[in-house]
């Protein structure tokens, strides 16, 4: 099942988390993040990020136990069958639900500002679709795509545009008294609200440990850690700069607030700010789909049923997000959804990796591995 010639790196690995957490979600996160801690939003970022890391400290070290197998089959291991395969359901569901959402809140950020009048049917379909042919390669092309294309796109187009464009309307007063919500909203936000869930994604971590190089796993910790704390500092810049623009109170009443920032802010040389930066982020926002896409419904599927070969498993796997994604009649209750499915993924990224390593150490399983 595992091909030797399609592993990945700990540098592609690194560019991998990047991409699959700076997804739409980002273009959300600034209105949801002050929901709960108002003017200190900017400060979730941080504190879930070291509440993540820590989670997959843990996570590394299992994965480590069992290098050349998944979750899917170690967890039998440490669990044992029924229970196993419970969990193993869950995920892979997760993922199924995960990807939904993702294609349905890509698709209606880009509708509006791109291309209003082409049908949300035929978006999601495309959103599905294009991937399919660089997913049925395996993950080394898509780690590659990740790292020549999104990367890129990152780092020279999107984050100087939000921040060049952004800067001179920046208000310190905004973002100021620093904790001012309390130390109890602050940690509600960062563990039960919106803080953790912009860090979900990195369940594919579950699955990916034995796809990565027998050379490189020594660095899969330090690639992990670095991943997560450069979101960090995105996040971090992107929520304050937000909130300094226009204030925390006026972000809860924006769908899209980056865009409607943008969109808002007048520049002599260049027209349709929004436009042109919801153009960028759309080649950036592709990766997350493109990744949750081969780790739930390829690399998943395949372990699940004990299949040799996950491509034949690709395009079948497509239709169950398709017309979930429709089920959404509007973006309001798309987000009611997106809350629901956030909770189910918190329970695999914040709450399992604990119970994991724990049963892990309680039943002696890392000294039979050494």
């Amino acid at each position: 099942m595992i091909d030797p010639d399609d592993k990945i790196s700990s540098r592609q690995l690194y560019i991998m988390i990047i991409s699959i957490l700076i997804g739409v979600n980002t273009l959300i996160m600034p209105r949801f993040m002050t929901e709960v801690a108002g003017v200190d939003g900017w400060i979730l970022p941080i504190t879930s990020g070291l509440i993540v890391i820590f989670n997959m400290y843990l996570l590394v070290r299992i994965n480590s136990a069992f290098p050349n197998l998944t979750f899917i089959e170690y967890s039998e291991i440490i669990f044992g069958k029924v229970l196993s395969k419970l969990l193993s359901s869950g995920l892979l569901l997760y993922f199924l639900l995960i990807t939904s959402i993702n294609i349905r809140l890509f698709s209606s950020a880009i509708k509006p500002f791109l291309i209003p009048r082409t049908p949300i049917e035929i978006l999601l379909l495309s959103t599905l679709i294009i991937p399919a042919y660089l997913i049925r390669h395996g993950i080394e092309p898509i780690a590659r795509f990740n790292e020549y294309i999104t990367m890129p796109a990152l780092i020279f187009l999107a984050i100087p545009l939000l921040l060049t464009v952004s800067l001179p309307h920046f208000d310190l007063g905004n973002i100021l008294p620093v904790f001012n919500s309390g130390l109890y909203k602050i940690t509600q936000g960062s563990l039960i609200g919106y803080g953790a869930s912009s860090f979900l994604g990195l369940e594919m971590m579950y699955l990916l440990y034995p796809y990565i190089k027998s050379s490189d796993r020594d660095k899969v910790l330090s690639a992990t850690i670095s991943g997560i704390t450069t979101v960090v500092v995105i996040f971090v810049s992107f929520v304050a700069f937000t909130i300094a623009a226009v204030g925390y109170v006026e972000l809860g009443y924006m769908t899209w607030p980056i865009i409607s920032i943008l969109s808002s802010i007048e520049v002599p040389v260049l027209e349709r700010i929004g436009s042109l930066f919801i153009a960028i982020w759309a080649t950036i926002s592709f990766t997350t789909t493109l990744v949750l896409t081969f780790v739930g419904n390829g690399l998943g599927l395949a372990h699940f049923f004990n299949y040799k070969e996950f491509k034949q498993l690709i395009l079948p796997g497509m239709v169950p997000p398709y017309f979930l994604a429709l089920l959404p009649g509007t973006i309001d209750k798309a987000f009611r959804l997106m809350r629901y499915i956030n909770y189910i993924g918190k329970f695999y990224l914040i709450i399992l990796p604990i119970i994991l390593f724990i049963t892990f150490k309680l039943k002696g399983l890392d000294k039979k591995v050494e």
